[in-house]
């Protein structure tokens, strides 16, 4: 363990050398005027959740050359909303997406390039309300204008973040007690004080029929699946980035079997990466629970959520999806950050939103589990969540 800290400590001190010689040379890169990049590095679900404020930042750099740089896991989606009237009914709100893959900034030559892709750039937006230290020293080599918010402690130390906050020419207030989303309003407004932009909203994506049916139809079809136009059905996304949010597979079985024991009509789709379709065997054995994980591109998948009648998930980028299309959406998570992405507060419009969890004294843990700290299974307070109560829940999102 000695041996290992060391070895961080070198590591971390080489690169702070790297750093500082880079910057010199940053110092003397041309940079491109009148660009701007907006930089959204995390995974798919805060994509989606940030996706509701692209249009406002088109409002607030009108005449700049946008670059939406993100996670490359969600580059299909990002491109597909950019072209299709989907968000507010507005295309073109960026001008290009260029792939970053923020856990590779570990690796020095890709520190190295995403440093001189950042050198580009004339004003730099970090769109993120909990920065990490790897993108921190990256944007402190960005000799354009950086912008970010103030910050907290749920990706690094209350310390980092104070030390970091240095490397940015303008910081925007946040409050921590509020949803993820309001904290993106927050930090949209306070890039343009004077002009009406910032509302806080959830995602709300408005598909044209004929583009979800049509993409609903060609997956159904590539799969060998026949289905009625009118069949209705359940989008089921059982597993998250994170075996902690994981609610158990046999849970997940039993309430299925006893769902289309109560629904005999009714069709279970289920949905995720390739990676996870053999975990889902277990509950594939009913010919009406149809696997398409790993058969659809992120596009088609909202395409088929918007088709379903309901959409049952654990905390994972379904959720937001299924609700900014509009669906009836039961999530069942845990405690680590509850309130701050899911559930929505019902706000706007009547309640699609439900969720369920075993309430336990040490929620708000940012998923550093007491229980679980070396092992794989699910925290309790997902585990402990009754088939009974899901069952009861998801009939009557379904009557």
């Amino acid at each position: 363990m000695i041996l290992k800290a060391l070895r961080i400590c070198m590591r971390e001190g080489q690169t702070y050398r790297n750093a500082r010689r880079m910057r010199s040379q940053m110092a003397a890169s041309s940079i491109r005027p009148g660009t701007m990049a907006l930089i959204k590095p995390d995974l798919i679900g805060d994509f989606v959740l940030a996706s509701s404020y692209l249009h406002d930042f088109r409002q607030c750099f009108p005449h700049a050359e946008i670059h939406l740089i993100g996670h490359p896991s969600w580059a299909e989606l990002a491109q597909w909303l950019n072209e299709n009237p989907i968000i507010e009914g507005k295309v073109g709100l960026f001008d290009a997406f260029i792939p970053l893959a923020q856990e590779q900034l570990t690796q020095w030559p890709e520190f190295q390039h995403a440093a001189a892709l950042m050198a580009q750039y004339q004003t730099l937006v970090y769109f993120s309300s909990s920065r990490t230290s790897a993108m921190d020293r990256l944007l402190a080599l960005a000799p354009g204008y950086t912008i970010a918010s103030e910050g907290d402690h749920a990706n690094q130390t209350a310390r980092a973040n104070t030390r970091h906050q240095s490397f940015y020419n303008q910081l925007i207030p946040i409050l921590l007690d509020e949803p993820e989303y309001t904290r993106y309003a927050r930090l949209v407004a306070g890039l343009a004080p004077d002009k009406e932009i910032g509302r806080a909203r959830t995602p709300q994506w408005t598909l044209p029929q004929a583009l979800a049916e049509d993409t609903f139809a060609c997956v159904m079809a590539r799969c060998g699946v026949e289905m009625k136009q009118d069949a209705p059905f359940i989008a089921v996304s059982p597993f998250t980035s994170t075996a902690l949010k994981n609610w158990p597979i046999p849970k997940y079985a039993g309430l299925l079997h006893a769902f289309l024991e109560n629904r005999p009509n009714w069709r279970v789709l289920l949905m995720g990466t390739a990676h996870e379709r053999p975990a889902m065997a277990p509950l594939s054995s009913d010919p009406r629970i149809i696997t398409l994980a790993g058969h659809t591109s992120l596009p088609e998948a909202v395409c088929v959520l918007a088709r379903a009648r309901a959409s049952l998930s654990s905390d994972t980028a379904a959720a937001h999806i299924a609700s900014a299309v509009g669906l009836h959406t039961l999530v069942l998570m845990g405690g680590g950050q509850y309130g701050r992405f899911y559930p929505y507060p019902n706000a706007e419009g009547p309640m699609r939103n439900w969720t369920l969890t075993h309430e336990m004294p040490c929620f708000q843990c940012n998923w550093l589990c007491r229980y679980r700290q070396f092992s794989r299974r699910p925290a309790p307070c997902v585990e402990r969540i009754a088939v009974e109560d899901t069952l009861d829940k998801l009939l009557k999102i379904t009557s």
